[in-house]
């Protein structure tokens, strides 16, 4: 029944039961929102994504830092295609790596409620990113200081992670909002 829907913009099939699409190319490419679950599907259509929210199976990670459901390694195949994605939320599991995040330029918002250790050399480059936010990266440890040098960056919230100490670029950001919980 999805083929009817020629004109698709919008999809979310988390909790759905769904765990199986099968759109036609051009709704994939019409997708602006797209909310997911489960094995990530080939996304290299969807070349007007905007928003994608992504679960890795049924599990999250709540605001306190504790996982529920089952854990997994998350592989996020040509993600890094998707030029005009504003914003990305990925939940549960952990990233096998976090070097796609530098291709996608036109990044607004970042949600990571997921393990992973570092934030890949070039990072501080994604000019349009305004908010980051952390949930549960307990392999997290350290912050690149160039963070508080992206020009664009206007609130950061952490919580359940290994961060010891914020950078100082960070920390001396007048207009930067700092949120930090459960942080040791």
């Amino acid at each position: 029944s999805f083929f009817r829907l020629t004109n698709l913009k919008e999809l979310n099939i988390i909790r759905s039961g769904i765990d199986e699409l099968e759109l036609t190319s051009a709704q994939w490419s019409n997708l602006e929102k797209l909310g997911i679950q489960g094995q990530l599907t080939d996304l290299r259509q969807c070349v007007n994504l905007k928003d994608l929210i992504y679960y890795r199976n049924e599990v999250f990670i709540d605001y306190k830092g504790v996982p529920h459901g089952t854990d997994g390694r998350i592989s996020l195949p040509h993600i890094s295609l998707l030029s005009k994605l504003e914003s990305l939320w990925i939940s549960g599991g952990s990233l096998e790596s976090t070097d796609f995040l530098t291709t996608l330029t036109n990044l607004r918002h970042l949600h990571l409620s997921c393990d992973f250790e570092s934030f890949p050399q070039g990072f501080e480059h994604l000019y349009c990113l305004e908010e980051i936010s952390i949930w549960g990266a307990k392999s997290l440890e350290v912050l690149p200081e160039q963070l508080g040098f992206m020009p664009s960056l206007k609130r950061l919230s952490l919580s359940g992670c290994r961060v010891k100490e914020l950078p100082v670029s960070v920390r001396e950001r007048k207009d930067l909002h700092i949120v930090v919980r459960s942080c040791p």
